[in-house]
């Protein structure tokens, strides 16, 4: 043990997985060493383990590594001492949990020391990749304190695109306190790293950067307590990792993360790291880590070859040998193709051994090449190492063929199931379940019971079952439902054993929204789904899984009538079979329809596939999309315009005349009960007596109901076809005056009619297919409302209308609250004038109430309605009907009929509707409503003029009156109470929807005792979001589930109030409501106006969609919300801008009436709508709380509502968006119990970003100051690492109101958040002074700047000259400034993927705020994406100066916007950059030339050189937008921005060159010509060359003696702004740097020239901006010779070392430009052997100042002179060297020696030399080995001799070569070794010689040669 006494160790805890903390992890120092004995200088503070276990025959070790920290070769950075400070602990430690929020931002990690975070960095780079001029050769050397957080490319080690880079290695270091990464490698390749021990480390340890290196191997190093960052990139990509150790992380061992392309300078379309095979994984052990030990994520598919073709063919990816222990889960892969794990071994994991998620390619059940787990021990728990008890071994992942084989497990008893149908466990050999080929599965009914039994061992949450090897199993996962009402219905399988459920799932792996079911292959299921049997036409998409050839199943399904086409493609239709078919002897698409059953039974069975090398996943992947339906046409052909209805004849015959049945009836005479009847097209039939009970009546003639008020008619029968007339009352002013009742008979199972077009009727239905006119007498008012408050236990109802009802009528009394079901219905008992007596009591209260706001008066009054009619539709009742939910229907539509296309009309006036519709036929072209219209005409004023009015439906199964394909039908003045789904529905043209009522709309997924919580259909009482021109005036809703408007909105351009109007919502959870997926009648601007909106649950108006929206003229009161406006779009990640905004004007806003009921007004949590429904909730819905206004939400993309809460956001802010308030009146906003209600508030969903809203022209009644306005404290529950990372977002912190004329708080101004809330307050908030940019803390020179005196005020600028309202949460602000929103954006492509936050805004008053940015919304298979956009939001004031300080190198682009301004709205912004080469300003997309810049008349750019101090500062009060200077002295630019304009600042590349002239007058300046001698040095446009700045060094007020004062004149080289990009910065910078090192620029410029300096872009390792001064060359200088003999063909022991001295004898550290350095070769001057040649790196280019050779060797024995020379520039070519002799040896191979060429080792015998082998002497060829033998070479391998040639070695012998081989040699030829005999080659085998050629090994004879054996 080589450790010292003082040196520094580390060592890992035995286990900490419930908190991390530095304390963990202290270094100790040594005191002594015996041995392996070490002793410390003070005690362990926790206990570290050293033990091992034995599992069987295998022994594991748990051991704490313990690592050596000190070196004696140091790289220290320098510690700025001034930024350190103390930080105390987090109350508890770092918590792992991916959405987990920490304590607080410092001290997570346990007591520490802060610092600067800038620490010392190496980069290697050079100029043009693969030369290796520039190596790293770094071994054993301590580096502390080095990184430098939030810098991209600033880490402790870096290679910085190299390409090639074999010669580079990183051993035996010490990586130590960084703050950046520890090894990074970016774009290079084939470097080694082993050895290393890496301590505290922020970020990833080893990190790949693009994605595209390759080659590089990590190997023997430790890595301990490296911690989550969040000021860096967070992506992955890992190559050869072997023997490596991690301990004590927040997140990963070793992480694969491997993109789809690589990422950033090495993007290449044609190269995929997801699909690069592995490299190597062997004997890595990582323990007590956060997350896992190797995570494999998101998507790792390897290819043969590396292919990006998704069809090639996949290769393996072998992991070996990982030892893994208390980690969350030893290993976890995500998507990926077949992984294997080798000899793995997982003890004490907490949630997993092995976890796999989704297999997405590869063979199955393929030992060799499919995925699987081999060899390896899992172990559950271990007493000794007192971790956690592993959930689960193996977890396999979803798709066929996972292995696990020879793996070992300890302290599992159970195979866990946690769902029926999660999968199948073939036990292959018998060692799990006893039974080779049993498989276990979960437990179902439908299992053959015969060959499955119930394993009570193999079991936890469901119980599982083993089967015999005779059972077969398929997975059948489906989705894309029609109709869509079986969404979250239970989908049933009933096989001859029993009956199964699979539950519909909103998150299935392969099948969203959809089901998955585990069957039995060969065998024959009923398939349903519960509560939705009564279903034909059923479509789906399906996938079966493990489905292999021979192998079928047979579906039969319920089918009304056969089906016009069947297709299992979606496309092909298949054909029909006669007979059944029998049972094993089906094919695919074999089909048949059995009439008695009214089922269709179809096969699917698996077709031979194409022969493979190996069977892939997808191989037994069978894709079935069934299509079951009967054509809506007849043969599936749109008809011609259907016929007239024929009208009604001359000649009427009666009902009760005997002649009328003579020739109608096969008996001739009056039919009888249940006897069908059809009335032919010339008959036209008066019913005047009693009618039988009919089967099936159609009506081809004319049957007519009498007027005659003593009838009292029911028409029963089973089902009522019209292609005639059916006649009760001719019109409204002619009704029918008697009693009818038309009673329709069956059920479910009744025999549907055949019908071959249009709308299937089914049965118990009318179909409308002629004429049908219904008119009921007028009853007068049918709608009134109360006089009077009903209260609890009233048994009269005082009503406003004197009412002409009867005693036996039907009423309804609506809700007033805000419970749908509230609804009563009663029966009349007498009516005195205005009161009403009821059968029963009241059991709610039911209001009627006055409210006077502003001078306008509405009446809150609960409304009464007549229900009953004198004609009356009913389904009649059966045992079980209510449970079917099987109504009569009427349908009036089209169909073909008798060899014609008939379409039907129909009137109702004053009918009644009972037990009416059929649940669940929803969709448009089966919809089976109570009253369909479908596709059939409305003339009005004609004979076919259909409409619906002052009817009544209740009671219903269904909606009440749909419309579909119809246009202008009426539907006005209906009462519809009691339906499933929505009360109206319209999907027509010009449909007027008018004065209807409608009442308990009840949402399907909780009728019945429902309760399907995945049900996230939102049905509305009126839907009509599907219409076009719809006419909506004067309807109510009262009582909704769900919605009780869905509407598509009003062109904004729409006139007046025309259309909509004096429409009211009560009692839903929404009144009006639309969301994101759902369609609007306009792309740019929608309205809703005229609307009341009273109680609602969660909003008034609910609106979620991409147009602009206005909201006027509505009344909102008692509503949890008022209005939720989410305005959608453009998206800010791809920078896109719309002036979208929302404007809400001249409506009345009512917190409470007085007649709003504490108790009453209350919808309880236990309530089962609103348990199924918490994806919903507003913010208002409590009694106290109401909100007027919540603040428009302007969001980049879709939220996934109603899927998701409907308030969350799922995307990031818009970057545009405003919300004006204008002309409302607020009243009754006050306190009330535990809390109060509130005008307008913020989001409390919203983190991301806020947009301001104006108000003008407030009106306010009632209103108590503190309930105006309430803006939402940042959730810190957020601020974790998958969304807000580490401090709050910025929505609640950047919320702004305007009052622009005061009349909303008083004054003009504004409120204001607190945007410095918990700054040095709860530590979980991440905020304080510790969070500012360290830029901005910190002078030029580097030293710290005290924040208390330069900052000391936080948030927001000039906002502690307001008034904070603590009631408010925000300051009311004055109009002594003018705030704004500015958006600051990263125009670069990483903007998602690098940090630039916390982003300060300063001003030098001392305010300074601080932004965080967006909250990461990506969701990468399970897991956030870590992407947020570097967008942000900022408040300043107009007038003023902000500089703006990023936390991270500032992008190449960023854009400005100051939001919502005019062209006068100015602030001057400026922002510090470490690059200042050039930022060039562009306004709206044309280019600003700065403040001291102009184009003279030749349109020469040029600058202003005579200025005056200040002069070329913008000044703000100037509003001369895009008005700029950038000051290189401060490295600041400067710029104006006005109005809403986009200011966009870019970083352009130039090169600066100054000189430095005697000092000269301005008289004596002569910049123009200095201009054009350069460009003609340079060969370049003199327009590209130009003066920037003249500095003198005396200040202009006086002036010295010549001799003292100089003048430097600064040039800058770049192509104008705005110019397409022609200059050459490369040649460029080469001609200045050498002309200047080399010569003089006196002659070019015709001046003296005493100093010229240079800037170049792009220049790693130097601070951009930096001017570099070029030294004048004046001798190379060979610092380190070569000493001592060199052995022969070895590389020389010490190599030379040069450099290049300037005339003062000072280093030249920059030679060269950038692009070209100078570059020296070393060559044999002269020697003993003229043969002999030096080889190696021979060419070496100068890296700061030196050049240094490597690996350079002469091939042959004998005295030598080496000369060295500059060979470029070929000016340098005069600095030259010779060195002194050296001496080159033999080399003599004893017998019994080894000689191992390694891999890539180069072996070139020249002509005449001999190699001679004796005997037992082993030359050992590896991979990658080349033996190149020229001509006149022998080669005598002597008898014992061992020659192996390893896997890729190359042997070439040309011609004239001699190989002998004497008895006994061993030649071993391995896999893909060539040897290549040129002619004349002779081997000579000896006797006893062995030869073995292994497979892919290639012997080439060429002509001539001469094989003897």
């Amino acid at each position: 043990m080589a450790f010292e006494t003082e040196d520094d160790l580390i060592s890992e805890l035995r286990n900490w997985f419930d908190n991390l903390d530095v304390d963990f992890f202290r270094v100790r120092t040594i005191q002594s060493v015996r041995g392996n004995v070490v002793t410390l200088t003070e005690p362990l503070e926790y206990e570290h383990i050293g033990i091992q276990m034995t599992y069987g025959s295998r022994t594991v070790h748990f051991r704490a590594e313990v690592g050596h920290l000190t070196r004696n070769v140091k790289f220290l950075g320098d510690r700025n001492i001034a930024f350190d400070e103390t930080i105390e602990a987090c109350p508890e430690g770092f918590n792992f949990g991916e959405f987990a929020t920490q304590t607080c931002f410092q001290g997570r990690f346990g007591d520490e020391l802060g610092s600067d975070q800038f620490g010392g960095c190496i980069m290697v780079h050079q100029a043009k990749k693969d030369t290796q001029v520039a190596q790293a050769h770094l071994s054993y050397v301590e580096m502390k304190h080095v990184g430098q957080a939030f810098r991209l490319g600033r880490y402790p080690i870096h290679f910085h695109l190299n390409g090639n880079m074999d010669q580079s290695f990183v051993r035996g270091c010490t990586i130590r306190d960084s703050f950046n990464r520890a090894v990074n490698i970016h774009g290079s390749h084939n470097s080694l790293v082993e050895h290393n021990v890496m301590y505290n480390v922020m970020g990833g340890a080893l990190f790949l950067e693009d994605g595209d290196e390759t080659g590089n191997i990590f190997q023997y190093n430790l890595a301990v307590f490296v911690r989550s960052s969040t000021s860096l990139r967070n992506d992955d990509i890992t190559p050869a990792f072997v023997h490596n150790h991690a301990a004590g992380g927040t997140h990963f061992g070793t992480w694969y993360r491997m993109h789809k392309h690589p990422d950033g300078p090495g993007y290449d379309p044609d190269y995929c790291p997801q699909a690069i095979p592995l490299g190597e994984f062997r004997n890595n052990t990582a323990h007590s880590l956060g997350w896992f030990g190797l995570w494999i994520f998101e998507s790792y598919l390897p290819k043969v070859g590396g292919s990006c073709d998704s069809s090639a063919a996949s290769q393996v990816a072998k992991f070996y040998s990982l030892t893994a222990w208390h980690c969350e889960k030893g290993v976890e892969s995500v998507n990926v193709g077949p992984m294997q794990f080798h000899d793995f071994v997982l003890v004490s994991n907490d949630l997993a051994g092995c976890e796999g998620k989704l297999i997405l390619d590869g063979p199955q059940f393929d030992e060799n090449n499919g995925p699987g787990v081999f060899g390896s021990l899992i172990v559950a728990y271990d007493p000794q190492l007192r971790g956690h008890n592993t959930s689960g071994g193996v977890i396999i992942p979803y798709m066929n063929g996972f292995i696990v084989k020879d793996t070992v497990f300890y302290n599992f008893d159970q195979v866990r199931y946690d769902w029926e149908s999660e999968g199948v466990i073939i036990d292959l050999d018998g060692t799990l379940v006893g039974s080779p080929n049993y498989k276990i599965v979960p437990c179902t009914p439908s299992l053959n019971s015969k060959e499955c039994e119930g394993n009570s061992l193999v079991h936890l949450n469901v119980r599982a079952c083993v089967c015999s090897d005779k059972i077969k199993f398929v997975r059948f996962s489906f989705n894309n439902i029609l109709p869509k009402s079986l969404l979250a219905h239970y989908a049933v399988f009933t096989s001859e054993f029993g009956t199964s459920y699979s539950p519909y799932e909103q998150r299935r792996i392969t099948h969203t929204e959809g089901w998955s079911m585990v069957l039995m292959a060969n065998t024959y299921y009923n398939f349903s789904f519960k509560d939705g049997d009564q279903f034909s036409n059923i479509s789906y998409d399906s996938v079966m899984s493990n489905f292999d050839v021979g192998d079928y199943l047979v579906f039969t399904q319920f089918a009304d009538q056969k089906p016009d086409r069947v297709y299992l493609d979606g496309a092909t239709q298949v054909k029909d079979m006669a007979d059944s078919m029998l049972s094993g002897r089906v094919s695919h698409g074999d089909w048949y329809y059995s009439v008695p059953d009214m089922t269709i039974t179809y096969a699917v069975s698996r077709l031979n596939r194409k022969k493979r090398a190996a069977s892939k996943i997808a191989d037994t992947n069978l894709k079935i999309d069934v299509r079951i339906f009967r054509c809506y046409f007849r043969g599936c052909q749109p008809p011609q315009q259907p016929m007239a209805v024929k009208v009604q004849p001359s000649h009427i015959e009666r009902w009760s005349d005997a002649a009328t049945w003579v020739h109608l009836t096969d008996s001739g005479v009056e039919p009888l009960d249940n006897e069908d009847l059809t009335i032919p097209q010339d008959r036209w039939i008066l019913v005047d007596k009693p009618l039988p009970k009919l089967g099936k009546l159609i009506i081809e003639g004319g049957l007519q109901m009498p007027d005659n008020p003593s009838l009292d008619i029911l028409l029963e029968a089973d089902y009522i076809y019209i292609t005639g007339r059916l006649v009760a009352g001719w019109s409204q002013a002619k009704p029918f005056q008697g009693r009818l009742r038309i009673l329709l008979n069956g059920n479910k199972r009744s025999e549907v009619f055949p019908h071959v077009s249009g709308a299937p009727p089914g049965a118990k239905f009318i179909g409308v297919f002629g004429g049908l006119q219904l008119h009921g007498v007028d009853p007068g008012i049918i709608r009134t409302r109360l006089r009077r408050t009903a209260k609890v236990g009233d048994q009269t109802l005082t009503v406003e209308d004197n009412v002409g009802w009867s005693a036996g009528n039907e009423i309804l009394l609506t809700t007033t609250d805000y419970n749908s079901w509230h609804t009563e219905t009663f029966t009349i008992t007498s009516v005195s004038g205005k009161v009403i007596s009821l059968n029963d009591t009241v059991k709610f209260i039911h209001i009627a109430h006055k409210v006077t706001i502003g001078g306008k008066t509405l009446e809150l009054k609960a409304e009464v309605a007549l229900l009953s009619r004198n004609i009356k539709i009913e389904g009649n009742e059966y045992t079980g009907s209510e449970s079917e939910s099987f109504g009569a229907r009427v349908l009036v539509g089209q169909t073909f009929y008798d060899g014609e296309q008939r379409a039907g009309f129909a009137q109702f006036s004053n009918v009644e509707f009972f037990h009416t519709g059929q649940e669940g036929f929803t969709e448009n072209y089966d919809a089976r409503f109570s009253l369909t219209f479908m596709d059939t005409l409305s003339n009005p004023g004609q004979i076919m003029y259909s409409f619906v009015k002052r009817c009544a439906f209740h009671n219903g199964y269904s909606t009440a009156i749909g419309a579909f394909a119809i246009q202008g039908l009426e539907i006005d003045e209906n009462t519809v109470h009691h339906t499933v789904g929505p009360g109206i529905r319209v999907e027509g043209k010009g449909v007027k929807v008018t004065n209807n009522l409608v009442t308990l709309s009840i949402w399907p997924g909780a009728y019945l005792d429902r309760s399907e919580k995945l049900n996230i259909e939102y049905d509305a009482a009126i839907e009509g979001s599907l219409s076009t021109g719809l006419v909506l005036i004067n309807n109510t809703v009262a009582g909704a589930e769900r919605r009780a408007f869905h509407l598509p909105g009003q062109a904004c351009t729409t006139k007046g109030s025309d259309l909509w109007s004096n429409n009211r919502a009560i009692g839903a959870l929404i009144g009006i409501g639309i969301f994101p997926a759902e369609p609007t009648v306009d792309s740019t601007c929608v309205t809703y106006n005229g609307f009341t909106l009273w109680k609602n649950f969660d909003f008034g108006i609910y609106y979620n969609n991409k147009p602009s929206v206005i909201l006027k003229n509505n009344w909102f009161i008692e509503n949890g919300i008022g209005i939720f406006p989410m305005v959608i779009g453009p998206s800010a990640t791809f920078h896109d801008y719309a002036d979208k905004y929302c404007e809400i004007k001249n409506n009345i806003f009512v917190g409470k009436t007085s007649s709003f009921s504490y108790t009453d007004d209350v919808m309880l949590p236990s309530d089962k709508n609103i348990k199924l429904s918490q994806r919903g909730r507003g913010a208002g819905n409590e009694t106290c709380g109401k909100i007027g206004i919540m603040m428009t939400t302007f969001t980049s993309s879709f939220n996934g509502s109603p899927f998701k809460p409907l308030m969350d956001i799922m995307a990031y802010n818009a970057i545009g968006g405003r919300t004006m308030v204008d002309g409302n009146l607020f009243a009754n906003y006050r306190s009330c119990t535990g809390g109060r209600d509130h005008i307008i508030t913020t989001n409390p969903s919203n983190e991301d970003g806020a947009h301001p809203a104006y108000i003008t022209n407030a009106r306010w009644e009632n209103v108590e100051p503190d309930s105006k306005v309430f803006f939402h404290k940042e959730l810190v529950s957020k601020i974790n690492s998958a969304d807000c990372v580490d401090m709050a977002c910025d929505a609640k912190k950047k919320a702004m109101i305007v009052d622009k004329d005061g009349s909303f708080l008083n004054h003009v101004g504004f409120v204001l958040p607190n945007s410095a809330s918990e700054w040095d307050g709860d530590r979980r908030y991440g905020l304080g002074d510790y969070r500012i940019p360290k830029v901005m803390l910190t002078t030029p020179d580097g030293q710290k700047i005290d924040v208390k005196s330069y900052a000391p005020k936080k948030g927001i600028f000039k906002t502690d000259t307001c008034t904070w309202n603590s009631k408010w949460r925000g300051f009311d602000c004055q109009n002594v400034y003018d705030w704004r929103l500015l958006t600051i954006e990263s125009m670069d492509d990483d903007t998602e993927t690098r940090r630039l936050s916390p982003v300060a805004i300063f001003n030098h008053e001392g305010y300074v705020d601080l932004i965080n940015g967006p909250q990461d919304h990506g969701w990468c298979n399970g897991y956030t994406c870590r992407r947020r956009l570097s967008t942000f939001q900022a408040i300043v004031a107009l007038d003023n100066p902000f500089d703006i300080f990023l936390s991270s190198t500032n992008p190449r682009q960023m854009r400005y916007m100051l939001m919502n301004s005019n062209s006068d709205n100015c602030v001057r912004l400026s922002i510090w950059s470490t690059q200042i080469n050039r930022l060039e300003v562009e306004v709206d997309g044309v280019v600003r030339l700065p403040k001291n810049g102009y184009l003279d008349s030749n349109g020469r750019l040029r600058f202003k050189l005579k200025t005056t101090k200040g002069q070329l500062m913008p000044q703000v009060a100037d509003k001369v937008n895009g008005e700029n200077y950038l000051s290189r002295a401060k490295s600041t630019l400067f710029w104006v921005q006005c109005g809403s304009s986009e200011v966009t600042v870019t970083l352009k590349d130039v090169v600066v060159v100054s000189f430095t002239l005697p000092a000269m007058t301005e008289e004596e300046f002569f910049g123009e010509k200095i201009v054009k001698n350069l460009a003609a040095f340079l060969n370049i446009d003199p327009k590209k060359v130009r003066v920037v700045n003249i500095v003198s060094d005396t200040s202009s007020s006086g002036r010295r003696r010549r001799s003292q004062q100089t003048t430097t004149i600064f040039i800058e080289i770049a192509d104008a702004p705005g110019e397409t990009p022609t200059v050459d910065f490369d040649t460029v910078g080469t001609k200045i740097c050498n002309q200047a090192q080399l010569g003089s620029f006196d002659e070019i410029i015709n001046a003296t020239v005493l100093f010229t300096a240079i800037q170049e872009p792009k220049t790693p390792g130097v601070q951009s901006g930096q001017m570099v001064t070029l030294q004048k060359t004046g001798q190379l200088v060979m610092d380190t010779a070569i000493v001592g003999n060199v052995p022969e063909r070895k590389a020389f022991n010490v190599h030379p070392k040069f450099k290049v001295l300037d005339d003062s004898g000072n280093l030249v550290t920059y030679l060269g430009s950038y692009s070209s350095p100078w570059v020296i070769e070393a060559s044999i001057h002269s020697g003993t052997n003229l043969r002999a040649r030096l080889l190696g790196n021979t060419t070496v280019k100068f890296v700061n100042g030196w050049a240094n050779f490597t690996n350079m060797y002469i091939t042959n024995h004998g005295d030598y002179i080496l000369q060295f020379n500059i060979t470029d520039p070929p000016k340098a070519a005069s600095f030259s060297l010779v060195a002194n002799t050296i001496r080159r040896v033999a080399v003599k191979l004893e017998r019994g020696t080894t000689i191992k060429l390694e891999r890539g080792t180069t072996v070139e015998l020249e002509h005449s030399t001999t190699v001679k082998l004796d005997c037992g002497t082993t030359v050992k060829l590896e991979r990658g080995t080349i033996v190149k033998l020229e001509h006149g070479t022998a080669v005598k391998l002597e008898c014992g001799t061992t020659v192996k040639l390893e896997h890729g070695t190359t042997a070439e012998l040309e011609r004239g070569i001699t190989v002998k081989l004497e008895c006994g040699t061993i030649v071993k030829l391995e896999r893909d070794t060539t040897v290549k005999l040129d002619p004349g080659t002779t081997v000579k085998l000896d006797r006893g010689t062995t030869v073995k050629l292994e497979r892919g090994t290639t012997v080439k004879l060429e002509c001539g040669t001469i094989i003897k054996l």
